[in-house]
């Protein structure tokens, strides 16, 4: 059950596909089916979300757990266990019992780049959890402090060359998403920048636009978010590179093998029987 490659078992999609498809769902329709063991839930359901309020993991977590809430007529909480990139969070998560009743929200970051990158975690994705549904691909960016004298890749590049290791990247936390692509771009451009780890895009934003980090790679979903938080005070931050749905600035400015996206899903502990979350 547990051989399959992380990249295949994280998100795997085995219910709904998106946010929208909850909405279509019913309880009666989902016992008709047997997809949820008769009398569940008889509780509350926790969502564990490994990163503190405000960023994008937060706000896709709140919006799955407010809909699945009205969906299963139980309420879905969310608990923020932020620190160490994930790490936290995830292996309160792993360590939850499988009594169906916790999920995780999970990140390729949490899931694959930290144990790739950390030998002593005290959870093992393959073996702990079992994937429940990809929710979110969205869209990366890079988006500098309105003060940082660029408008765009190439001149961010010729920035950093000109100051090797003065500018900083910020990042919710060592080993996450937003870390890799961080380190993805300066390994594709040739730059060399201090990285900043946060416990969260949130507060990592909440830096970026007070000018005390140069810049972030971020979620469209946290940036914009935090962002528009922080407009009436500090300005925006500005976007200089994306890649999405509209093929990104990344692309069009030279740096087409640069591949920037997050992906976001719920997990389940893999002793779980019978899936209900997967509903």
């Amino acid at each position: 059950m547990h051989d399959m490659s992380i990249g295949h078992r994280v998100f795997a999609t085995l219910g709904a596909a998106a946010i929208g498809t909850l909405g279509a769902l019913a309880p009666a329709a989902l016992q008709a089916q047997g997809a949820v063991p008769a009398g569940f839930p008889e509780k509350p359901l926790r969502m564990i979300v490994p990163f503190p309020p405000g960023g994008g993991n937060d706000i896709i977590g709140r919006a799955v757990a407010q809909r699945m809430s009205e969906v299963i007529g139980q309420q879905v909480v969310v608990d923020n266990r932020p620190g160490a990139g994930g790490v936290v969070g995830v292996t309160i998560a792993a360590q939850a019992g499988a009594d169906g009743y916790t999920m995780l929200l999970g990140s390729v970051g949490m899931l694959a780049h930290n144990p790739a990158l950390k030998a002593d975690l005290a959870y093992n994705p393959p073996r702990d959890f079992a994937p429940v549904t990809l929710l979110v691909t969205s869209p990366m960016l890079i988006a500098v402090n309105p003060a940082l004298p660029v408008k765009g890749v190439q001149e961010l590049i010729a920035l950093a060359k000109a100051k090797p290791g003065k500018l900083t990247y910020a990042s919710a936390g060592t080993g996450s998403s937003l870390h890799m692509t961080g380190e993805l771009f300066l390994r594709a451009t040739g730059t060399d920048m201090l990285h900043v780890p946060y416990k969260g895009t949130g507060p990592a934003i909440v830096d970026l636009v007070g000018g005390r980090v140069d810049l972030i790679s971020s979620t469209r979903t946290g940036e914009d978010r935090q962002a528009a938080r922080d407009r009436g005070d500090h300005g925006a931050a500005r976007v200089v590179a994306a890649r999405g749905a509209d093929r990104g600035r990344v692309g069009r400015e030279g740096l087409r093998g640069l591949q920037l996206a997050g992906h976001r899903g719920t997990c389940e502990d893999a002793g779980v029987d019978h899936p209900p979350t997967a509903s």
